[in-house]
């Protein structure tokens, strides 16, 4: 039985008609196949068990209501799973179904999941018992639940379990993207839990996560209640928590969610208890019961690639508080900047976005030297248990295309990175291409030429006596590739943008690369990268000078990359 007593769903986002801010005054409308919200689309992901976080083989899944009603896909060995074609829009239910689990119910929009979204399915429940599962995207890279009883214990990573007259556990603390974290709460006491989510480490923010939180209620009657709270649709954000009272913040800078509260009533529904959810902390006047003061945790201090070892403020105990030079960290496994790590990821063609087949793939460098894999039919390859540090090369070579080379960090790229081969190339050409993670769905690139056209979207081509330049792929949907080759370059000097025109996050954060390849008439090819973490020229519109004025990398629309003179074949950062 599904009850959306406390459903929030995000609504449906339009995006423009792209319009380029300085783009010539003949430059044609999109095509209306352009705007990601339409046409079908591929949907991938994972089913997992929230209790192990591993992957769960033979779950059906099905679209039961909506645009894509009566599709069904069946998750393999490893739990993943893979619709080819589906409606974007239109609000759809999906039913996934194994025996010695809970039937797991989901309503939402197809665009606001694509391109991946892991299904969490509950193992059975016991009468009376509730389960809170977080699920999100790739970004930040690790959320943390946070659960304060009416005791005031505190149940999360320090402190995994509260025994005093109540029976609850945080099963599962995640820290490599997507989820699940997991609290199940077996028996409850008289009064009002509140629960919280916390940003520790990664990228973006929690409300552009695709965060939810779904509690499943198996009442005593064997029927199931599900509660669905969605972070794009919260609006309790604070920089330091747990605290619900608190001050409250922008969600750019927020550490916390408060997400909900739930009154427990042992004496409700005839004496078999009742639970009384409520958004965003606010109970009915007469039921509400204060949470416990805890003291804030700081914000976290730290670079992405060096992670600190927790260091909990407070820790519920029996104790009050821990002495400050007594304070336990976290458990060596926790971070995932020092456990081995899995590298997914698909081969694609620069040229057209396709999956390449058959790709050797081979660290020929650091700390996972001689590492291979393999990509297979469509693409995918998969690497487990690498070093996450320190940086090492990658090759990726196939017959008939050029040998990709890229040299990083693995907890840098994890736990996807897409590779880009390129077609052989002729002497005297270049390719230019840009390759991102999930967010934003929508970068372009664009290339001004010595004489002042403009290749992008709106205009593919610049093609006359001196040159002969195209954009050969335009992705809408994250990742890349986006791709413009020039195959007869005049002199002069090219120079290269990124526009952010669709999408959560910024282009600083979206880990992405734009990797220069280039055959000079005599000599080998060179490949040059360019990483938007590493960028300083930002802008918050079109301006082809280079001028400024320059903005902040938050709020920039705008990356100026590079120029490239092709009298000196030299490159030069913006």
């Amino acid at each position: 039985m599904y009850t959306p007593m406390a459903r929030l769903i995000c609504a449906p986002m339009t995006c423009p008609t792209k319009r380029p801010t300085r783009a010539p005054t003949d430059a044609p409308t999109k095509s209306p196949t352009r705007t990601p919200s339409e046409g079908p689309k591929p949907w991938t992901g994972r089913v997992k068990d929230v209790l192990t976080n591993r992957g769960k083989a033979g779950v059906v899944l099905k679209f039961v209501t909506g645009p894509n009603a009566g599709k069904t896909a069946t998750s393999g060995s490893d739990g993943t799973f893979h619709f080819t074609s589906l409606q974007q829009d239109g609000m759809g239910r999906l039913e996934g179904r194994a025996s010695g689990f809970e039937t797991f119910v989901d309503e939402f929009v197809l665009r606001n999941r694509l391109p991946r979204f892991d299904v969490m399915i509950s193992p059975a429940m016991s009468p009376g018992s509730l389960r809170f599962i977080l699920a999100w995207g790739r970004d930040p890279s690790d959320l943390d639940t946070h659960v304060t009883t009416p005791s005031g214990c505190r149940v999360w990573y320090a402190n995994k379990a509260c025994r005093d007259g109540q029976n609850i556990d945080l099963d599962i603390d995640h820290t490599g993207g997507y989820g699940p974290e997991t609290v199940t709460m077996r028996t409850a006491k008289r009064g009002t839990y509140y629960y919280y989510v916390n940003k520790y480490s990664g990228v973006s923010n929690i409300k552009e996560s695709q965060g939810e939180v779904k509690v499943l209620h198996k009442r005593p009657d064997g029927g199931m209640s599900i509660h669905t709270f969605v972070a794009r649709l919260g609006n309790r954000w604070t920089r330091s928590g747990p605290n619900w009272a608190g001050p409250q913040c922008a969600y750019t800078n927020a550490l916390w969610w408060n997400v909900f509260s739930v009154t427990y009533d042992p004496s409700g529904n005839g004496g078999r208890g009742s639970f009384f959810f409520n958004p965003d902390g606010e109970v009915s006047e007469g039921a509400r019961v204060e949470p416990p003061p805890a003291p804030p945790i700081p914000p976290p201090t730290f670079a992405p690639t060096n992670r600190p070892s927790r260091l909990p403020t407070r820790i519920p105990t029996n104790e009050p508080f821990f002495p400050a030079t007594n304070r336990p960290t976290k458990a060596p496994t926790r971070s995932p900047t020092d456990r081995p790590l899995r590298l997914t990821g698909q081969v694609k063609s620069a040229v057209n976005g396709e999956g390449v087949a058959n790709v050797m793939l081979l660290f020929t460098s650091g700390p996972n030297f001689g590492k291979t894999a393999r990509s297979g039919s469509d693409g995918t390859y998969s690497f487990d248990s690498l070093a996450p540090f320190p940086a090492g090369t990658l090759e990726a070579r196939y017959s008939g295309y050029e040998t990709w080379v890229s040299t990083f960090n693995v907890a840098n790229r994890f736990p996807r990175i897409d590779i880009m081969m390129s077609p052989y190339m002729s002497p005297n050409s270049l390719r230019f291409v840009l390759a991102w993670g999930r967010n934003p769905v929508d970068l372009d690139i664009r290339l001004v030429t010595p004489t002042g056209c403009q290749v992008a979207y709106f205009n593919k081509q610049c093609a006359d006596r001196q040159q002969h330049v195209q954009l050969d792929n335009d992705v809408t949907s994250g990742y890349g590739p986006e791709t413009i080759s020039m195959a007869r370059p005049m002199n002069g000097v090219y120079t290269f943008y990124v526009n952010k025109y669709y999408g959560l996050g910024s282009i600083k954060d979206s880990q992405a690369v734009v990797q220069v390849w280039d055959k000079p008439p005599n000599g080998p090819l060179r490949i040059t990268e360019f990483k938007a973490k590493d960028a300083t020229k930002w802008t918050s519109g079109w301006n082809p000078s280079w001028t400024g004025p320059f903005s902040s990398a938050d709020s920039a629309k705008w990356w100026n990359v590079f120029s490239f003179d092709t009298r000196t074949r030299t490159l030069r950062a913006a």
